[in-house]
């Protein structure tokens, strides 16, 4: 039989390591990194470019590859607390809500 104490504190590692994860996503979007330059427009013509000229296949496999774990580990905490199929459902709206809220 499985000590109810293990799983808890199991959920309780996961639910943390996900929490410091999300700050870790908060830090590296909100900090520029070396190189950054002003490229001449406004906040509004910006949002009038077409996406496919800002928004790179390295864009999306790097924010591919930043989400998963986060999503994984969120999953990973909520299964504890939910049946499965919720917990996907719950951790890939926060991280969808996360991943917008960042951009």
């Amino acid at each position: 039989m499985k000590d109810p104490f293990i799983s808890e504190t199991r959920a309780r590692l996961r639910t943390w390591l996900a929490t410091g994860y999300a700050l870790f996503i908060v830090y590296a979007s909100l900090s520029p990194f070396s190189g950054w330059r002003a490229q001449g427009m406004d906040f509004i013509e910006m949002l009038a470019v077409p996406l496919r000229l800002t928004y790179t296949a390295f864009d999306a496999a790097l924010n591919l590859l930043s989400y998963l774990p986060f999503g994984l580990l969120v999953g990973l905490a909520l299964r504890a607390r939910f049946g499965a199929a919720a917990s996907v459902i719950i951790s890939l709206f926060l991280g969808v809500s996360l991943s917008a809220s960042m951009e």
